[in-house]
């Protein structure tokens, strides 16, 4: 992650530029650290899709209150790059093959 990205097309910085989906609130609702502490301020929609991506780090509220709790909670259920056609989990409805992956990585220690 770059400590300053460009926001591309007019959406939040955490937006990837692979992923087409506009943002969704304030562009600057939470901020997703990762695990070198290096952040990157973004809408909710987008945190999540980041934070899903994302081998450690944390998401932190900024201009919206407990943003960074409902972004870490929508991250749970996706799977990294869940832009991406093919990847498990993309749809409607995550896999639970991904959901499962996702708390074996969070170490919750209860698969």
């Amino acid at each position: 992650m770059s400590s300053s990205p460009t926001p591309t097309g007019g959406r939040c910085a955490a937006a990837h530029p692979e992923d087409p989906s506009p943002c969704a609130g304030p562009r600057d609702a939470v901020t997703v650290y990762d695990r070198t502490g290096t952040g990157v301020p973004g809408c909710e929609h987008h945190g999540a899709r980041l934070f899903a991506s994302l081998d450690g780090g944390c998401a932190v509220q900024r201009s919206v209150l407990l943003a960074g709790a409902r972004v870490a909670l929508a991250a749970a259920g996706l799977c990294p790059f869940p832009w991406r056609t093919g990847t498990p989990g993309t749809g409607p409805v995550p896999s639970l093959s991904c959901y499962a992956a996702n708390r074996v990585t969070a170490g919750d220690g209860t698969d």
